[in-house]
């Protein structure tokens, strides 16, 4: 129930989390540690919040740390370049979305054999409100 409840806030907030990992160990985590009480009549919930509080400052320093390490040792980010192929490609040797990709080949095809045409793929994200950001636009002409 727990996870059945949170999914729709962390989207409500727009927070993303592919593998449902707040809400499995973050949230019921919590609501475990708060449980104890309950069952145990020498746990108060004042030493489990404290806990919490310090177990998350813990996880918070130590995360930013080891974060900060992996950016100066290899870093957190592609190139553009490996960006605008695709991690898939570029990374793994090989396309999740064939069917994809022969779309924008056609259309370098198509750039390619008109010299004045000027073509421009973009890549979109849909937004709440109905409205989309263009995250990445270039010219497949040049």
């Amino acid at each position: 129930l727990i996870v059945v409840f949170t999914v729709p806030l962390l989207d409500k907030f727009k927070i993303d989390d592919v593998v449902g990992a707040i809400p499995v160990h973050l949230i019921a985590g919590i609501w475990g540690t708060l449980a104890v009480p309950l069952t145990n009549s020498d746990a108060n919930f004042g030493t489990q919040i404290i806990s919490i509080l310090i177990v998350g400052a813990f996880t918070f320093v130590a995360s930013a740390i080891v974060w900060y390490v992996i950016k100066a040792a290899v870093g957190i980010r592609v190139t553009e370049a490996d960006e605008i192929e695709g991690l898939d490609k570029s990374e793994l040797g090989m396309e999740s979305y064939p069917e994809f990709s022969k779309y924008f080949r056609h259309i370098n095809n198509l750039a390619s054999s008109a010299q004045a045409l000027e073509v421009f793929v973009c890549l979109t994200r849909c937004k709440g409100d109905g409205s989309i950001d263009i995250l990445i636009c270039r010219n497949v002409c040049s």
